[in-house]
């Protein structure tokens, strides 16, 4: 038995101008993660992390961390830890596949807040 995960982005359909190649290839990864978890199973479980703006030790909370933490539900951003932590519940678990994991407080479920 085997393992995938793939590393998305939360804000893959937050489209924004003169981002096309890199929304498209994260929306792309999206939609493969899901094909390749049917066309690998049972042999291989493909699964995907979308991370919103990491918060790393070193960064103070500028305006659009900022902007950030307001937009999401939980009071924090998430750590380089979180999503180490994510990676390894999907790499655990021997029923998930074709699964996308949001590490990003919340944000995903308001919407665009970046731009």
């Amino acid at each position: 038995r085997g393992h995938i995960v793939n590393l998305l982005d939360a804000r893959m359909t937050d489209y924004d101008r003169n981002h096309l190649s890199y929304h498209l290839s994260k929306r792309s990864l999206h939609d493969m993660t899901r094909i390749m978890s049917i066309e690998f199973a049972p042999l291989i479980q493909v699964n995907a992390v979308a991370p919103g703006m990491v918060l790393f030790p070193e960064d103070r909370v500028g305006n659009l961390a900022g902007k950030a933490l307001k937009a999401g539900l939980l009071d924090t951003l998430p750590s380089p830890e979180d999503i180490v932590h994510s990676v390894l519940y999907l790499l655990s678990s021997p029923a998930l596949t074709g699964q996308v994991i949001f590490p990003d407080s919340g944000r995903n479920l308001r919407g665009s807040v970046y731009g």
